[in-house]
């Protein structure tokens, strides 16, 4: 698996003495999303600059700075062979797709498109990739090893709802080793 699941214990508890990871000076940009490997490289998409930093285990200086105008991007997902998946989209015109970024290549590939800007990206164990769009209150997913372009919708009806069989504005989301989708369904204030 490309992510941390990590063992929390029941009664974890944020720690109100924190230290800063890396401040504004180092990023100059703003942060928008995290993503942690198994190895703990530390991956961060700085909307602002249309870019991604990544600093390798423990370094608090980026290893790598990517530029890949990286138009509103809201998310990625790393897998360990470091492939990035990043959310995309092309500006005003409404475009909206995601790609994978081959690191040690410096080469990108289209992967698929999307009805909007993915909030959550997400790759299971069975190499299916999952995007919740917030604009239209749903989750979509894609297998990654054929050339199908059909996404699949697996959560959502695309109408804005608070009963269980529907979403309202979605955003990160996390499929477990069962095959679980669990959502942060933003504006009903729960988790689905």
């Amino acid at each position: 698996l490309s992510f941390n699941q990590p063992k929390l214990c029941p009664s974890a508890t944020w720690n109100s003495f924190a230290t800063t990871f890396v401040s504004k000076d180092v990023i100059n940009g703003t942060p928008y999303f995290i993503f942690i490997t198994t190895n703990n490289s530390i991956y961060v998409v700085d909307q602002s600059t249309s870019r991604i930093h990544i600093w390798s285990n423990d370094l608090t200086v980026p290893t790598i700075t990517v530029s890949d105008k990286l138009v509103s991007s809201k998310s990625l997902f790393v897998l360990n062979n470091n492939e990035i998946y990043i959310d995309k989209s092309t500006g005003n015109n409404g475009h909206y797709f995601v790609e994978k970024f081959i690191l040690d290549a410096n080469i990108s590939v289209f992967v698929m498109n999307t009805y909007g800007p993915c909030w959550g990206l997400f790759i299971d164990v069975n190499n299916n990739i999952y995007c919740s769009v917030n604009k239209y209150h749903l989750v979509a997913k894609k297998s990654l090893d054929d050339n199908d372009t059909r996404l699949i919708i697996v959560a959502g009806n695309g109408q804005r709802g608070s009963t269980f069989d529907v979403l309202d504005s979605p955003n990160g989301i996390f499929v477990d080793v069962n095959l679980n989708l669990y959502v942060a369904d933003t504006n009903n204030h729960r988790i689905q």
